[in-house]
């Protein structure tokens, strides 16, 4: 696997609640992102496409290259390839260490 960046859930609400412009990408299933996602998160459904270890994934991503990307997926291992790939493709792409369970568990933050 390529080398990837990841952002803690604490550094992510912190970006934020300034008004930093970032695109926080839900990679999960709709029936995952039916039970639960980060308030205005894109939704991308690859997940399946990842965990197939399909390196285009994102090839139809319309997203702008110059905005930071956080990707995240139930518990932040998938989003690490998420990553690695958005960031072959030229993006400011992170992945959110511990992914969902990571955000829920961290409200208060």
């Amino acid at each position: 696997m390529s080398l990837f960046k990841e952002i803690s859930v604490a550094d992510l609400r912190k970006s934020l609640s300034k008004d930093i412009i970032i695109n926080v990408l839900d990679i999960r299933t709709e029936a995952h992102r039916a039970n639960g996602f980060i308030p205005d998160s894109l939704h991308y459904d690859v997940y399946e496409r990842l965990k197939a270890g399909d390196s285009h994934a994102f090839e139809n991503l319309a997203l702008p290259k110059t905005t930071q990307i956080v990707a995240y997926c139930g518990g932040g291992e998938l989003s690490k390839f998420a990553a690695s790939l958005l960031l072959e493709k030229g993006f400011n792409a992170y992945s959110l260490s511990g992914g969902y369970k990571a955000w829920l568990n961290n409200q208060n933050l």
